[in-house]
């Protein structure tokens, strides 16, 4: 650990023995319904976001997950979506899967646009 490190754990702890903390994971009540409830009220064509958000959620499985915060804003647009993606959920998941660079082709957004616009019913047996 560099000195810059050790100084901000020390602050760390400093705050966790002063405060309390309440943890908001974005998979998980009152955080994981934020963002799907605010795209059906104000961007109702844009809902496929909440379902992308929430299977990278499920792919991270890590309670440092991408949260709504990005995403609710009144001017959203498919233009503001792709920057907040490329400048934020992007850098985020490389240093997630720092060293396993290949992962990140899972979270691309088009894929992910599609896959959660797919039907979700089973194809008929033939």
């Amino acid at each position: 650990m560099n000195s810059a490190d050790r100084s901000v754990a020390l602050l760390d702890t400093a705050l966790r023995r002063r405060f309390y903390f309440v943890p908001f994971r974005a998979d998980q009540p009152p955080t994981s319904q934020v963002l799907a409830s605010y795209l059906t009220r104000s961007h109702p064509r844009l809902t496929w976001l909440a379902s992308a958000v929430d299977r990278v959620n499920q792919l991270l499985n890590d309670p440092a997950a991408i949260g709504p915060s990005h995403f609710i804003r009144d001017d959203l647009d498919e233009t503001w979506i792709r920057r907040a993606w490329e400048h934020y959920v992007l850098p985020t998941l490389e240093d997630h899967f720092y060293g396993q660079e290949h992962r990140l082709a899972e979270f691309d957004l088009d894929l992910l646009r599609t896959e959660v616009n797919a039907p979700s019913e089973d194809p008929p047996a033939s």
